[in-house]
């Protein structure tokens, strides 16, 4: 991995949704983190910035919970949610299936 790759990919969503904010942008979170430890942790990281510029989809691990997680807080806070009705629902279920899985 190379340390401005990511720097570099945030800088270019930004100028074209500022330049041409007609055009759709999707990137694979994970190519900022191949061979780099914590992976996963890596491309949460990575998504939520990527947000927060302009992306508009992400190719990614759906079975990752914790960056499913990341995507509703991070549209909850750029104000991509305007109403956290789908934050509160997402909250909601996961802390349904967490006490379901306990056994509570």
């Amino acid at each position: 991995m190379d340390a401005t790759s990511g720097t570099l990919f945030l800088g270019s969503v930004e100028m074209l949704k500022r330049e041409m904010p007609h055009v759709k942008t999707i990137a694979g979170l994970s190519n900022v983190s191949f061979g780099m430890p914590q992976r996963r942790l890596l491309n949460r990281t990575f998504l939520s910035l990527a947000m927060a510029r302009g992306l508009d989809a992400a190719i990614c691990d759906p079975l990752d919970g914790e960056l499913q997680a990341s995507i509703h807080a991070a549209a909850a806070m750029l104000g991509q949610d305007p109403s956290l009705k789908s934050y509160l629902r997402y909250s909601r279920a996961r802390a349904k299936t967490r006490t379901e899985e306990s056994g509570s």
